[in-house]
């Protein structure tokens, strides 16, 4: 793709002033001399004209918005064409016929140039050799990472230094600090997909560029140059040349590049169905630079939604400190992460502070799944823990705290299965999930403005401990064991049998679940829940 700002930055040695405001990504596909009294121009065409001849067509005609002209030769009749950001226009110290010369030998040695660089990729495995072709060409310092931040390889000219240079060679990657500026940076203007550009301070100006494959970012192309400002013809270089990188490193390096992306491709047609039987996922298995644990513990993040997309490789880099030893996916937006689990212990720990930290950081909640021995439950498994960070985010929407466990939110996930699936039954009313003696207890709670559904909840929680529930709830002993005796004679039975305990307190998890989670009156029949 050769641009206009490409040409620009060639011509350099006999501009005098151009009206290009470092627009980047201006297609140029044919440069040709501007014809007496001409009124079509053709798209993505760089015209060669005199001052005359621009003069006479601004007068007898109207030029048509984002021409591209090269002008030879200046004047001050043409300042308002140079200040309008209408059109591109360079002017030059050169004839016309000089321009002609210089602009169609820029062009053609940028192809001849692009196009050596694609066949030195056919032909080299080495990725290395490009990074060398590519700096000495652009006479600036160029690095590979991949999708955590961490180095693959560079070329760096000794006379070139920087903090974020030094970072990179020194630590072996860029610290959550760096990433930020170079991802952030303080230019003004939209940033083009998948290509970042920032200044980052006095005289050092970046352009990262993404490498994908499926969605996924298995690598980056890095690039410094010491600018005071925006590059554009530096922008459309790497443009260009993140595509042949990522060409040449997908057909070459697949298994350094690519593994969490099949790891992701895997998990993603697990968790879909789409593997067609164990013959298949046996396959998929062996094609994997490294084997998933024998036994596993899943653990999901999810991000807020309305927000920009996450930098799902830092975010992946800082998790894989908190579950070291772990294989990460992403899926529909989610990481999902297979971190290594004991067979032979239900106990599992890690960083909950550190993980707290990261997932504050980014928006994000973070749900601690089952264990599994098999990588074909991943399905069940990821759907059961991702809906544990949504029913744990609406029944505790006052709280900071981003982890939760699905085992604290098992029966809440059975009744949310029962209001999806079983509409036939309740017709949306949970109301008749519930036991009619608890349902009777909410009444009298709401005639009475009484709190015996509090007390019943808490009673049983600690086990029918009448001193414990008296501590949590601040009442008197005494009103406790008054209450709990009212409670009895509205439901009509003793609450020493587990069974009605056991009736009683998922009864109390249906109401908590319809007025927190699907913010629903569970006592009003004639309103319908939200689907």
């Amino acid at each position: 793709m050769f641009t206009f700002a490409i040409l620009e930055k060639h011509l350099a040695s006999c501009r005098i002033r151009s009206s290009l405001r470092q627009e980047r990504g201006l297609l140029v596909n044919n440069i040709q001399f501007l014809v007496p009294g001409q009124k079509e121009f053709r798209p993505h065409s760089v015209y060669i004209s005199t001052v005359e001849e621009i003069l006479l067509l601004i007068r007898e005609w109207q030029l048509p918005e984002g021409v591209m002209l090269l002008i030879a030769g200046d004047s001050p009749e043409l300042d308002s064409l140079f200040s309008t950001p209408d059109f591109y226009a360079v002017s030059c110290s050169v004839s016309r016929l000089e321009i002609s010369n210089r602009a169609n030998s820029c062009y053609f040695a940028f192809s001849q140039w692009l196009g050596n660089l694609r066949a030195l990729a056919f032909r080299s495995k080495n990725v290395q050799v490009l990074l060398d072709e590519i700096a000495d060409h652009l006479q600036v310092p160029v690095f590979l990472i991949n999708g955590g931040y961490r180095l693959i390889t560079s070329n760096v000219n000794a006379s070139f230094e920087n903090p974020y240079i030094d970072q990179l060679l020194t630590d072996g990657y860029l610290s959550d600090e760096s990433i930020d500026a170079v991802m952030s940076g303080n230019l003004e203007g939209e940033n083009i997909p998948d290509t970042y550009e920032s200044f980052l301070e006095p005289g050092c100006y970046a352009v990262l560029a993404l490498l994908r494959y499926h969605s996924q970012t298995f690598g980056q192309l890095l690039v410094f140059s010491k600018e005071s400002g925006r590059n554009a013809a530096l922008f459309d270089y790497i443009k260009n040349l993140a595509g042949i990188i990522r060409e040449h490193s997908l057909v070459n390096n697949r298994e350094q590049f690519e593994s969490d992306t099949e790891f992701s491709a895997l998990i993603s047609d697990l968790i879909d169905r789409r593997i067609s039987g164990q013959e298949e996922l046996e396959s998929r298995l062996f094609r994997l630079p490294a084997m998933p644990h024998k036994c596993f513990r899943c653990i999901v993040v999810s991000f807020e939604t309305g927000r920009h997309t996450p930098p799902l490789g830092l975010i992946t880099r800082s998790l894989s400190r908190v579950f070291p030893d772990s294989s990460i996916a992403v899926y529909q937006g989610d990481l999902v992460i297979l971190a290594k689990a004991e067979p032979d212990s239900w106990q599992f720990s890690f960083d909950r502070e550190q993980l707290q930290a990261i997932l504050e950081r980014y928006q994000a909640y973070a749900a601690i799944g089952n264990r599994s021995l098999f990588i074909s439950s991943i399905r069940p498994i990821y759907l059961q823990t991702r809906a544990a960070i949504q029913i744990g985010r609406a029944l505790h929407q006052r709280e900071a705290n981003r982890v939760f466990y699905y085992d604290d939110y098992t029966a809440y996930h059975l009744i949310d299965l029962c209001c999806r699936l079983g509409y036939e039954f309740h017709e949306d009313h949970l109301a008749y999930l519930c036991t009619p003696r608890y349902t009777a207890l909410l009444r009298h709670d709401r005639d009475n403005n009484d709190n015996l559904c509090e007390i019943l909840k808490t009673y049983i929680h600690n086990n029918c401990n009448t001193t414990k529930t008296s501590k949590d709830l601040f009442l008197h002993r005494n009103t406790v064991i008054n209450k709990i005796a009212r409670i009895e004679e509205i439901i009509g039975c003793s609450l020493d049998s587990w069974e009605v305990q056991m009736r009683l307190m998922l009864s109390s998890m249906v109401r908590e679940y319809a007025e927190q989670y699907r913010q629903t009156d569970l006592l009003d029949l004639n309103s319908q829940f939200v689907k």
